[in-house]
């Protein structure tokens, strides 16, 4: 039994869960393996969050139902940083709205 929160539509229930507005994998360049235990964070103007890493192939999470255009920086030891820029995270249509999830791959060459 999931808990239900009144959506916009005053007749439309909606399930109360959170939307990650970003997952990001990191992978190596070379061999295109996940590479678990990165540092990844995304920011926009003065926002800024370290991203969670979940399970495999270690993929990280957040921030959490949050719109806007995100710089994404990973780092791991023995690698080299890298980021992607303007990754852009909408609201999503209907009358449950939460965020469209932006799916990011950054591959990170070794030292």
């Amino acid at each position: 039994m999931g808990l239900l929160v009144q959506g916009c539509d005053a007749a439309t229930p909606c399930l109360a869960y959170a939307v990650s507005s970003l997952s990001v994998t990191v992978v190596d360049a070379t061999t295109r393996e996940g590479l678990c235990g990165a540092s990844v964070t995304a920011s926009e103007g003065t926002f800024s969050e370290r991203l969670l890493g979940f399970g495999m192939p270690c993929v990280y999470s957040g921030p959490y139902e949050r719109p806007g255009s995100y710089s994404v920086r990973a780092e791991r030891e023995g690698y080299q940083p890298a980021s992607v820029d303007n990754v852009v995270v909408r609201l999503g249509p209907g009358p449950c709205v939460h965020v469209g999830t932006a799916f990011v791959t950054i591959a990170l060459e070794r030292r």
